[in-house]
């Protein structure tokens, strides 16, 4: 018997209810190239919540490192008929108004797919146009939201982790 899972929020805990319909038209998470993406085009949300939610499933906001990031994700969306929504990711100016950070990774945007410069208002945070392209706003509107993951943790495959610390790193 196949079965269709829809996402509904309901007091900020996902509940899944089975609806019937074909397998195929589950929608829950893609791996393109590097990484694993869910897309949550169930519930609008702020960017705090979009970003617990993401934690909730072992992943982050998405931090669009590349163009080839961005188009392979851009036309996934359009595939998949998710295309034109705002979806939150993970950029934003909280540590610092006048710079904006990957804040899941620490890291400066170095790719960017700006619609029109970002605002240096303090506290803003990045989502997608309706375009696809780039823009601020206030982390507390609601949108839906892109989540994502290495498809290798971090750690490799069989989780070995060595970290040192670099003072001369630059973030």
């Amino acid at each position: 018997m196949s079965a269709f899972y829809s996402f509904l929020a309901v007091f900020g805990v996902l509940a899944v209810i089975t609806v019937g319909l074909a397998d195929d038209d589950i929608f829950t998470s893609k791996v393109l190239n590097d990484k694993e993406y869910y897309v949550g085009a169930f519930s609008k949300v702020n960017w705090y919540r979009a970003a617990q939610t993401c934690a909730a499933h072992g992943m982050t906001l998405a931090s669009i490192e590349s163009s080839a990031e961005y188009e392979s994700l851009r036309n996934y969306l359009r595939e998949k008929k998710l295309y034109g929504n705002q979806y939150w990711l993970s950029g934003t100016n909280l540590p610092a108004s006048s710079d904006y950070v990957w804040l899941m990774s620490g890291t400066r945007l170095s790719y960017t797919k700006w619609a029109t410069n970002p605002s240096t208002t303090a506290n803003q945070c990045v989502r997608t146009n309706d375009n696809f392209l780039w823009v601020t706003g206030a982390c507390t509107e609601s949108h839906y939201f892109i989540c994502s993951r290495p498809v290798e943790p971090a750690c490799g495959v069989f989780g070995r982790c060595q970290f040192k610390y670099n003072p001369n790193v630059q973030l």
